[in-house]
């Protein structure tokens, strides 16, 4: 029986990619229940070819909703779409089977992707094999993908422990682009590796990405890296996303308080891409099973008034592109 493919080709320039449309995660939820809230109805997109930032602050939800994305995690609420077809609600076998292969996802530590009791070809094998693939395909395919990420032929036989943090990390991205997906989740794939380390990884996402046309939700803690590779760049708070815009816009003119307190942070007080001072956030980050009324991040906003408190802002478009989930967006 012949697999579905999805071919990222034909995709109709009216239908993003891959689509999160109003996808909400609850852990611990049982009947009678509710649970914790990791992600609240978070809409986002991706086109062929593109990169998509997403940034916040540890236990914000990025890692969650990446898993949403591959449908690691099955979202409690909302959909997740693949070429328009609904991947979250009864989907067809074939297609849920072709979605998986279109769409991967590499971690922060490449060791989950490695089994440590098989030679690293054998790890970066499995998608084919669990598809089905020949033998002398897979054999094939395996030294197509060790070129693409720069490694020899010989790197196969070797078994993960023999790599250094870099190398792993290249046989991890190979293992995710042996099926020849058309989108990569990326969570925080560079942040366990020095720099120098972490600029080749980045050179190399980027020629994998400019000759296959490959999406990608890049999820990172360094924004710098993030306005180097983005095209759109969604900032979250509390697993909602309260910030989204073209890479350059935001990093130049950032509209929400929180963005704004995220990007002095780490940019030079005074430069021409950030709010030009550091801004020092009061409190601590709430729980996500106590979140505030209101505006999440009222509990923590200088800018806050009962307004805020009170009512929840949506996440609704102040410029072209630019949408900002703030009752004060454009009159700070």
């Amino acid at each position: 029986m012949t697999e579905t493919q999805l071919d990222p080709t034909a995709v109709d320039t009216e239908v993003p990619l891959l689509e999160l449309a109003g996808v909400g995660h609850e852990f611990g939820r049982r009947p009678g229940r509710s649970g914790v809230r990791a992600v609240d109805d978070i809409s986002l997109s991706l086109n062929p070819g593109e990169t998509v930032g997403l940034v916040g602050e540890s236990g914000c939800g990025k890692s969650t909703l990446g898993r949403i994305a591959t449908r690691l995690y099955r979202p409690t609420r909302g959909a997740v779409r693949f070429e328009g077809k609904d991947m979250t609600h009864q989907p067809k076998s074939a297609d849920l089977k072709a979605f998986r292969r279109a769409v991967q996802m590499v971690f922060q530590d490449p060791n989950g992707s490695l089994n440590p009791r098989l030679p690293a070809g054998a790890s970066i094998e499995e998608p084919l094999r669990a598809r089905g693939v020949a033998r002398a395909d897979r054999r094939t395919r395996l030294a197509e993908v060790l070129a693409e990420v720069g490694l020899d032929a010989s790197a196969a036989a070797r078994y993960p422990h023999e790599f250094s943090g870099g190398q792993r990390q290249r046989l991890a991205l190979a293992r995710a682009l042996a099926p020849q997906p058309s989108v990569i989740v990326l969570d925080e794939p560079t942040s366990a590796l020095d720099v120098s380390i972490q600029a080749q990884i980045l050179n190399l996402l980027q020629e994998i990405q400019q000759r296959d046309r490959i999406a990608y939700l890049f999820i990172s803690h360094n924004l710098g890296v993030v306005r180097h590779l983005s095209r759109r760049v969604a900032v979250m708070y509390l697993g909602s996303i309260v910030e989204l815009a073209p890479a350059k816009e935001l990093f130049e003119a950032p509209q929400h308080p929180y963005s704004m307190a995220l990007l002095s942070s780490v940019l030079e007080p005074g430069g021409d891409t950030g709010p030009g001072e550091q801004i020092v956030l009061k409190g601590e980050l709430p729980s996500p099973s106590d979140i505030p009324t209101g505006c999440p991040f009222s509990s923590r906003c200088w800018l806050a008034d009962d307004h805020c408190r009170s009512e929840r802002p949506a996440l609704t478009e102040q410029t072209p592109d630019h949408l900002t989930a703030c009752h004060k967006a454009g009159s700070h």
